[in-house]
């Protein structure tokens, strides 16, 4: 718990030691009848002996989202818009400053904010269309 408080606070552990205690870790509080110390608790945890034996393991791991990558570069070399499906065709990407500036009513922009990506790849007529209001 020191050295974790020492690095939030870019501190030293002996100077955390002094602030909070050595052996029981306190914390220091004031109120109308005077200085309390509430300390946290400090009676350790027991090991349960047979958790290993009692454990659910799951067989397939869990996978949050896509794993694939999406780096700008692989997008442009696909040479294929992501509103359309045009494959083969010159690519333009569309950037906006923030993803909070999106109000998320446009279809376009719930595809961007669904994706957490400030860049879409288009190709020319819907980057054009997308600026003249008319991609959705």
């Amino acid at each position: 718990m020191l050295k974790t408080f020492a690095a939030k606070y870019k501190s030293r552990i002996g100077k955390m030691r002094d602030k909070y205690g050595h052996k029981r870790f306190g914390v220091k509080y004031y109120t109308k009848s005077g200085e309390n110390i509430m300390y946290l608790y400090d009676k350790g945890f027991r090991k349960d002996k047979n958790a290993i034996a009692n454990a659910e393991v799951d067989e397939v791991s869990r996978t949050f989202g896509n794993s694939a990558t999406s780096s700008l570069v692989d997008r442009l070399k696909a040479n294929k818009c992501e509103w359309c499906g045009v494959e083969n065709t010159v690519i333009e990407i569309h950037h906006i400053k923030k993803l909070k500036d999106l109000k998320g009513k446009k279809k376009w922009e719930i595809k961007m904010i669904g994706r957490r990506r400030k860049t879409m790849a288009l190709c020319k007529k819907c980057h054009v269309d997308l600026h003249a209001g008319r991609l959705d």
